[in-house]
């Protein structure tokens, strides 16, 4: 393994430097890349999928596993702080506010931890899977199950406060990782009958509910909705984005091109990624297509966007930097088992969970050019 950090570092420091932003810069370097399970957990052929995304608070980082694991990691080091062990997989992004971290799991609870020693603080019993993100609003945290129910509950003890549920759409339901938007006291979601809902945040009152998706199989809604301003973009499984007046529900336009979406907004641009292996960059005023980047026999995964540049994994090996108004390739690393989550920017350094359990932390370069 020593050998394969090694060439993974010579790669990235042959490659010119660009800068991304006031604060991000390539070339990266591999500042650590640390086992969530510990080494010689899986042969060098099964390397299981790794849906959850790390975030970083307090010099942390905090990530989940399919390996029925959830970790704290020190953010400068990548010493293993305390590991906490769940009984089904943790596949999601987690939260965190006021030294508590929250997550859940497909065990059917929904956990609140100490996030300085891992020890239960409250747990909530479900009946159910939870995949998608939680988030934080006053004193409440939000969260929907796979048998679409969002629930809020107080976010201090885990007692219940309201839940919102809608029928299961179908026979054949995806496995959907969408969390809420919550903006001015309302909380905006996507069910998986196509349905975006907009909710009174503190009742559960529904307000409006919009049919977004189309009349095709998998109208879905499987991405989180994104709010700016007045305006607030949702897509659906099929392929269908569209940008929507949030106090409304109407909609200002629609893109579709067939493949399920996962959205990041810059400044002028949105960014979608496709299983078709399509990279694509749409005009946020009116959702006309700017470029797009067709990947070779890789699948991207969820796009961050950091200044105007473009942070994406795939499901093969590189992690790609693009420049967003051009579409071109600015800087991509080579790690092993591909990204199946969505990488996280804390300030200069990079962090991402690999297919297989690894967690890599890329920081800038000791060589790179003013």
């Amino acid at each position: 393994m020593r050998g394969f950090y090694s060439f993974v570092l010579l790669f990235s420091l042959l490659l010119p430097s660009y800068a991304l932003g006031n604060e991000f810069k390539v070339p990266l370097r591999l500042s650590w890349a640390v086992s969530i399970y510990g080494e010689g957990m899986f042969g060098p052929r099964y390397l299981p999928e790794e849906p959850a995304s790390p975030i970083v608070s307090e010099g942390k980082v905090f990530v989940g596993g399919t390996g029925n694991v959830f970790i704290a990691i020190n953010a400068n080091t990548g010493k293993i702080l305390w590991k906490f062990q769940t009984e089904g997989s943790v596949e999601s992004k987690p939260a965190f506010d006021k030294n508590t971290v929250f997550f859940g799991a497909s065990d059917g609870f929904f956990y609140a931890l100490d996030g300085q020693t891992g020890d239960v603080i409250w747990k909530y019993k479900l009946s159910t899977e939870v995949l998608a993100a939680p988030v934080i609003f006053k004193d409440k945290i939000y969260f929907i199950t796979q048998n679409n129910t969002l629930y809020a509950l107080d976010k201090e003890k885990g007692a219940w406060k309201w839940q919102y549920a809608r029928e299961m759409h179908g026979k054949i339901n995806i496995r959907a990782r969408s969390s809420p938007a919550i903006d001015n006291n309302m909380i905006y979601m996507g069910f998986s009958d196509g349905t975006l809902v907009c909710l009174d945040a503190e009742t559960g009152r529904e307000i409006w509910t919009i049919p977004v998706g189309s009349v095709k199989r998998f109208n879905d809604i499987v991405i989180s909705p994104i709010i700016e301003g007045n305006l607030l973009y949702i897509s659906v499984y099929d392929g269908q984005t569209s940008c929507l007046n949030n106090k409304t529900g109407d909609i200002k336009w629609s893109f579709e091109e067939g493949g399920s979406s996962d959205l990041a907004i810059g400044k002028n641009q949105i960014i979608l990624t496709r299983y078709t292996g399509k990279l694509i960059c749409l005009n946020k005023s009116d959702g006309s297509k700017l470029w797009e980047y067709n990947f070779k026999k890789e699948i991207p995964s969820t796009p961050i966007i950091t200044g105007d540049y473009v942070i994406v994994g795939t499901d093969k090996t590189p992690i790609y930097i693009f420049d967003i108004l051009t579409g071109r390739i600015k800087w991509r690393f080579i790690q092993k088992g591909g990204i199946s989550g969505t990488p996280y920017v804390d300030g200069q350094n990079l962090y991402f969970l690999t297919n297989g359990g690894y967690i890599y932390r890329l920081s800038p370069s000791r060589f790179d050019v003013p």
